[in-house]
């Protein structure tokens, strides 16, 4: 016989039982793992989207917010892409799902004022912006809207 049965002042059925339990756990384990290919989680961005703690509908709702903000998001890509946030490891995408769900939680109520701003700005002057010498993006945040410079630079320090 395969299973030795341990003495146990005449009571073998603990031991029995315990094996008997794990044959079960194999016959569902192969019952049941067709499933695990269905599993959302199996594709490699799912699952590490999941892990990173996003809710997919959540980050869905947020980047719809961000795609009606142009200005922002070319401020956003520029500002990440001359400081390194965008890399090997962290694609665009994944960059735009994490800045969204950040910019849905900041509390600024002239959002869609400092988008029309970023937006209207020339090619040069959005360049300066993002990663200018600090004089001259003063110079130009002196006719920005209320928290511009709050919003970017917060940006900067916790998403970037």
């Amino acid at each position: 016989m395969g299973i030795k049965h341990k003495q146990t002042n005449g009571d073998t059925s603990f031991v029995a039982g315990i094996r008997a339990a794990e044959i079960a756990g194999e016959e569902f384990a192969k019952v049941h793992s067709h499933k695990k290919e269905r599993c959302p989680y199996r594709r490699k961005e799912h699952r590490q989207a999941w892990e990173r703690g996003f809710d997919k509908t959540r980050t869905k709702q947020a980047r719809s917010v961000l795609d009606g903000l142009p200005g922002l998001k070319e401020a956003f890509l520029g500002i990440s892409g001359y400081n390194g946030g965008i890399n090997r490891d962290r694609p665009e995408e994944r960059m735009l799902d994490e800045t969204a769900v950040w910019l849905v939680d900041q509390m600024v109520p002239n959002r869609r004022e400092i988008d029309d701003w970023l937006a209207g700005l020339h090619s040069e002057d959005m360049l300066t912006i993002c990663d200018g010498e600090d004089t001259e993006r003063t110079a130009l945040l002196e006719n920005a809207p209320h928290l511009t410079d709050e919003l970017l630079t917060r940006f900067f320090r916790e998403v970037c």
